[in-house]
């Protein structure tokens, strides 16, 4: 137990810093995309925290994992309705080219807690433990593609307005 309860404090601490990250991040970034990206994320950072932080009072105060039904992330329609509604002209992304980096950074740091949540579902022996970090997998996944996407768009948009093209 004492191993789980560590992993989930690391596992808090680091969505701490997602939500921090996310936070600051919306004033440094042009974009309006980018902005409501990370507002979003960072609100659901936050409930990737909560969620965790009462797992982890369950796990120490009563020995068992807490149930999950009523934690459910709306990534997915979130991501898509978003990629629908939105016609975002090439002038902004030029204005966000120092965005880059920052999207770059986004991208790293959730695919580096996908990773983590990974390994600890491998290492989670509990079926609800295991669940728990199965499920903040595939949504630290969702948020890493949709970052990865959004960075190759800024990439080849700002290739195509200087007349390069790596391939």
């Amino acid at each position: 137990m004492d191993k789980a309860l560590k992993a989930i404090s690391y596992a808090i601490e680091m969505e701490r810093q997602g939500e921090y990250f996310y936070s600051s991040s919306q004033a440094r970034v042009k974009s309006p995309k980018a902005k409501l990206t990370f507002e979003r994320l960072a609100k659901m950072e936050k409930g990737h925290m909560e969620l965790l932080i009462n797992q982890y009072n369950s796990l120490k105060n009563s020995g068992t994992w807490g149930q999950i039904l009523e934690h459910t992330e709306k990534t997915e329609s979130f991501f898509e309705h978003r990629e629908k509604t939105e016609n975002i002209h090439s002038s902004e992304y030029e204005s966000a080219l120092g965005d880059i980096s920052i999207i770059r950074m986004a991208y790293l740091l959730e695919n580096d807690l996908a990773e983590y949540y990974k390994k600890m579902s491998e290492d989670t022996l509990d079926p609800n433990g295991k669940e728990i970090f199965e499920m903040l997998y595939k949504w630290e996944i969702e948020h890493r593609d949709m970052l990865h996407t959004e960075y190759k768009a800024l990439m080849e948009e700002n290739w195509a307005d200087m007349g390069y093209s790596p391939f």
